[in-house]
């Protein structure tokens, strides 16, 4: 029986994983200083991936510019890279072939179609089913509100008082 975990959950840090897709190792967290990273998770012979695939187009198509995202699959990396180009993904597809696969690569992409947004730091906020884009949508804007919160609360508020 393997160890560690079955699937992705929140709070895990993915900022380990380096998939394939740049030339250089890219660990799993936002780029160019953005707070959010969006990892949307297919497989080229998935049907239920299909679906969602379409979904995605429009989502991506939306998404804010303070958002980072990128499509991971378990396929070889063309073979994912024509799929997000079939479908008018503007994103990075980044692959995690199955040769040399860390057991958190094996689990990152257990289940397809599936989102996860992770952190600044690459750890899981949200994860769920592909179709749940509006759970997503409702991370997103959880994270930015509490970012806008803590950044415009008092330091005063905060000071202990003796």
């Amino acid at each position: 029986m393997p160890h560690g975990p079955r699937f992705v959950t929140p709070g895990v840090s993915l900022a380990a994983i380096e998939p394939q897709g740049t030339g250089k190792p890219r660990g799993l967290v936002p780029t160019d200083g953005r707070p959010l990273l969006a990892v949307l998770v297919f497989s080229s012979e998935c049907a239920h991936c299909e679906t969602a695939a379409r979904a995605w187009s429009r989502w991506l198509s939306a998404v804010r510019s303070d958002i980072d995202a990128v499509a991971i699959t378990g396929d070889e990396l063309g073979v994912g890279q024509a799929y997000a180009q079939a479908h008018g993904w503007q994103v990075q597809v980044l692959a995690v072939p199955g040769v040399g696969r860390t057991p958190l690569g094996e689990v990152l992409i257990a289940r397809t179609p599936w989102l996860f947004l992770l952190d600044g730091g690459g750890r899981v906020l949200f994860e769920g089913h592909g179709s749940r884009l509006m759970g997503l949508d409702s991370a997103i804007a959880a994270h930015s509100h509490a970012r806008s919160a803590a950044a415009t609360r008092d330091p005063l508020d905060q000071a202990p008082f003796n």
